[in-house]
C-alpha cells in the first residue's frame, strides 16, 4: 500500500512536471496520498501510474466508467485541497 502510494506520487509528480516546485509540494503530495481512501488510491494508481483508461479501470474494478471518472475527479479535488491546506499551514 505504502509503495503504491509513493509510486503514484512519483508518477503524478513527473507527469505534471512539478520538479520546478519547492520540495514542500512533493512532501505534501506524498502525505496527502496517505489520506486518500483505498478506492480512490486504486483509481489514481491505475490511471496515473499504470496508464489505464477510464474504460479499462471500469472493467478492472467493476464500476461504471462514469463512476471511475467521478472517483478520479474527487480524488484530485481532495488532493488539491489537502496540499493547499498543508502549504498554507506551513507559511
Amino acid at each position: 500500500q505504502a509503495m503504491m502510494r509513493r509510486n503514484a506520487a512519483e508518477e503524478l509528480w513527473s507527469r505534471y512536471r512539478l520538479d520546478e516546485s519547492p520540495n514542500a509540494w512533493k512532501d505534501a503530495l506524498v502525505e496527502c496520498l496517505e489520506r486518500v481512501p483505498q478506492p480512490m488510491m486504486e483509481a489514481i494508481d491505475m490511471h496515473y501510474r499504470q496508464g489505464l483508461t477510464g474504460k479499462e479501470i471500469s472493467h478492472a474494478t467493476n464500476r461504471s466508467e462514469s463512476d471511475v471518472w467521478m472517483l478520479l475527479h474527487r480524488a484530485r479535488k481532495r488532493l488539491r485541497a489537502c496540499i493547499r491546506g498543508k502549504l498554507d499551514h506551513d507559511k
